[in-house]
C-alpha cells in the first residue's frame, strides 16, 4: 500500500468553497505548491493520501513531496519526522523534490550546511537510511547532502517537469502576448517594475503566485498596503491606484490545477516569462514557451538540471524590447536531449523506489 503524504494544508476537496484567506492558507501562501504537489499526485499510483499517517494499516511506502527544506529557518523536517517516527523501519520512505536554499550570508553550500543544527542533520540522515534514493532538485542540493554525509540521491529537478512530454516550443515563440509570472514578495524582482512600465497598455497578463495583499486586492477590492508597494514596485513612476487597477484588470491567481491550465491553453499566449519557477512551469506544461528569470539558487539549480531556457535577473532588467525576450527563450538541442535523459532518470528513480506511474 502506497501512502501519499501531504506536507502542506492542501485540502483539494475544500478548495472550491473556501474563502480567499483559507485558499491562501491551504496552499502554504504560495500557489506554486499546487503545481509540484499535484504533479506528484497525478503521476503516481497511491492508495491513501493525507497529513496524518494511519498506523497499522499495511503501508509499504510513504511518498513525501519535498520543497526547499534545507535551510536553518525551515522546521518542516521536525514535524515530518514526528509523523513518520512510528513508521520508520517498518516501510519504505520516498522523498521527491528536496531542495536547498542559499541566501543572504549563507550563499554557499558549505556555509549553509555549517548553519544547520545537529538535530536537523541527524533527522535528514536518519530519513535517508530508510529510502532507496532521495529525489533532489539539482547540483546545489547535491553538494549540501554530500557535506552532510548523504549520498543516496538522484538529481531529478522538479516532478512537475514530467507531467507533459513531446511538446515542441520554438515555433510558437513571438512577442504578441506574454504571460508574466511573478511572486509579489521578492524585492529583487525589479524586472516586473520595468515590465509594468513598458507593457501596461498591452494585452499581457500578470500571473500572481505568492501572496502579500494581491489575492484580496484582486478578489475583494482591498487596497494594497504601502509596505507592499514599496517592496514590489520601488520608485515606480505611477500611482498606487494605477498599480491596483493593473492587478485587477491584468492579474490572475489560480488555486486549482485544471482551472489554471485551461486558462493558459485558451489564452493564446505566445510566451511566458518570470521569476517564479512553478508559474512558468504551468505555462510550459500548457505548451507555452517559457523563459525563467534566475534570481536565486533554487531557480538556478532547477533550470540547470532541466536545461530550461533562462537568463539572470541582471540581464532581465536591461531588456527594453519585447523581441529580446523571445531571442532568449530558445529551446535548443541541449534542452531536448536533456529532456529525454531526465525522463529516463526520473523513471529509474520511481522504479528503484517501487513507485508506479498512474494509469
Amino acid at each position: 500500500m502506497v501512502y501519499l503524504y501531504t506536507p502542506i494544508e492542501l485540502n483539494i476537496n475544500q478548495m472550491e468553497s473556501a474563502t480567499i484567506t483559507d485558499k491562501v492558507r491551504y496552499t502554504g501562501h504560495n500557489t506554486g505548491n499546487i503545481v509540484w504537489f499535484e504533479a506528484v499526485r497525478r503521476s503516481i499510483s497511491y492508495d491513501l493520501m493525507g497529513k496524518k499517517i494511519p498506523v497499522d494499516c499495511g503501508i509499504d511506502n510513504i511518498v513525501i513531496p519535498m520543497a526547499n527544506h534545507i535551510q536553518p529557518s525551515d522546521h518542516t523536517l521536525d514535524g515530518l519526522y514526528h509523523n513518520l517516527k512510528p513508521h520508520i523501519g517498518k516501510c519504505r520512505l520516498t522523498m521527491i523534490g528536496l531542495g536547498a536554499q542559499l541566501k543572504g550570508e549563507l550563499n554557499t553550500p558549505k556555509k549553509l550546511v555549517a548553519a544547520l543544527s545537529s538535530q536537523f542533520k541527524h533527522i535528514l540522515k536518519e530519513l535517508s537510511l530508510h529510502t532507496e534514493s532521495i529525489g533532489i532538485r539539482g547540483s546545489v542540493t547535491a553538494e549540501c547532502l554530500e557535506l552532510i554525509g548523504i549520498r543516496n540521491y538522484r538529481i531529478i529537478g522538479c516532478p512537475s517537469f514530467y507531467a507533459e512530454f513531446n511538446t515542441e516550443y520554438n515555433a510558437k515563440r513571438s512577442p504578441d502576448k506574454f504571460c508574466v509570472s511573478w511572486g509579489g514578495k521578492c524585492p529583487k524582482e525589479q524586472f516586473v517594475k520595468e515590465f509594468f512600465r513598458n507593457n501596461a497598455m498591452r494585452g499581457d497578463i500578470l500571473l500572481l503566485q505568492t501572496m502579500s495583499d494581491f489575492p484580496r486586492t484582486l478578489y475583494e477590492g482591498v487596497h494594497l498596503e504601502e509596505r507592499h508597494i514599496r517592496s514590489c514596485y520601488p520608485d515606480i513612476a505611477v500611482s498606487p491606484q494605477d498599480i491596483e487597477d493593473y492587478i485587477r484588470t491584468r492579474g490572475h491567481i489560480f488555486f486549482d490545477w485544471d482551472e489554471w491550465q485551461n486558462f493558459l491553453r485558451k489564452g493564446q499566449f505566445t510566451m511566458s516569462v518570470g521569476c517564479r519557477f512553478h508559474g512558468n512551469m504551468m505555462s510550459y506544461l500548457s505548451g507555452i514557451p517559457a523563459l525563467w528569470i534566475v534570481h536565486d539558487s533554487r531557480t538556478y539549480e532547477l533550470c540547470e538540471a532541466l536545461a530550461l531556457p533562462y537568463i539572470k535577473l541582471e540581464q532581465a532588467v536591461q531588456i527594453r524590447e519585447r523581441s529580446e525576450w523571445v531571442e532568449h527563450c530558445m529551446y535548443n538541442d541541449k534542452f531536448y536531449k536533456n529532456r529525454d535523459k531526465m525522463h529516463q532518470i526520473y523513471n529509474g528513480f520511481l522504479m528503484e523506489n517501487q513507485i508506479e506511474w498512474a494509469q
